[in-house]
């Protein structure tokens, strides 16, 4: 895919939007600016190049790009809740 990211763009994004969302802190206008901010990021993370699976703190997954969905062969709607460790 053309619009594909190596890691490094990726983490250049990445960092952007972090950059982007302690200044909107810092502004005071975060709730508009937090929710563009990951509605970016949520995209930056889609077009990357690696599988991204995000855990919560009882070792599920809460989020699961389309990469990872690829790599392990299982549709996102499955990954996304189940355990890490079954």
């Amino acid at each position: 895919m053309a619009s594909d990211l190596n890691s490094e763009a990726l983490q250049r994004k990445v960092e952007e939007t972090e950059k982007r969302l302690v200044d909107c802190a810092a502004k005071g206008t975060a709730h508009n600016d937090i929710r563009e901010a990951d509605a970016s990021l949520q995209k930056i993370v889609e077009m990357g190049d690696d599988g991204i699976i995000v855990f919560d703190e009882d070792s599920r997954i809460g989020f699961a790009n389309r990469m990872a969905s690829d790599i392990l062969g299982v549709p996102k709607g499955k990954i996304i809740g189940s355990e890490f460790i079954n």
